[in-house]
């Protein structure tokens, strides 16, 4: 299979497997006009947003995807809490901070800077070559840590298991 078939492919049944969820009762109706809003809306960005798309399709692991997104629910919750009570107490000073990230392959970089910009009291105003520049809640005290480091090096050592298992396979 060529490679731009490949990439179609993956795509269409991964945006099929989306629309069949958001729709909660699977049918063939549904299943079909899936596919057809996949393939319109992967024709439109690949002609018109992005005439020269990466043919490449990342995978991860499904293990190492469970544990990011597990990781990620818990740590949204738990910096809402954070965030509401700094918010409650008057504490919402903020400051931006940078991060060097030590991931080398794009998606996983990408994911952290997701990552950190769905965590409450945090989002990724910009990222230059492997450094994410944060903006986030700090003490008033610049001397002080923000606190941000610990579970932002969490996700990154969850998605780095991934590129050591892809290592030494």
């Amino acid at each position: 299979m060529r490679q731009r078939d490949s990439f179609y492919v993956t795509y269409t049944l991964a945006l099929t497997g989306v629309w069949i969820v958001l729709h909660d009762k699977p049918s063939w109706p549904v299943f079909a006009a899936g596919v057809a809003v996949s393939v319109l809306s992967l024709l439109f960005t690949t002609r018109v947003l992005q005439p020269d798309p990466p043919l490449t399709v990342h995978s991860f692991h499904p293990i190492v995807l469970v544990r990011y997104l597990a990781a990620l629910v818990i740590q949204i919750y738990l910096s809402g809490f954070q965030a509401i009570w700094k918010i409650v107490r008057w504490q919402d000073s903020v400051r931006i901070e940078r991060y060097d990230a030590t991931l080398e392959d794009e998606l996983p970089f990408v994911m952290l800077a997701n990552a950190v910009t769905l965590t409450p009291g945090t989002v990724t105003l910009a990222t230059e070559n492997r450094t994410l520049l944060i903006l986030c809640f700090a003490p008033a005290d610049p001397a002080l840590p923000s606190g941000i480091k610990p579970g932002i090096e969490k996700m990154e050592r969850i998605l780095k298991r991934e590129r050591v298992r892809k290592e030494r396979a």
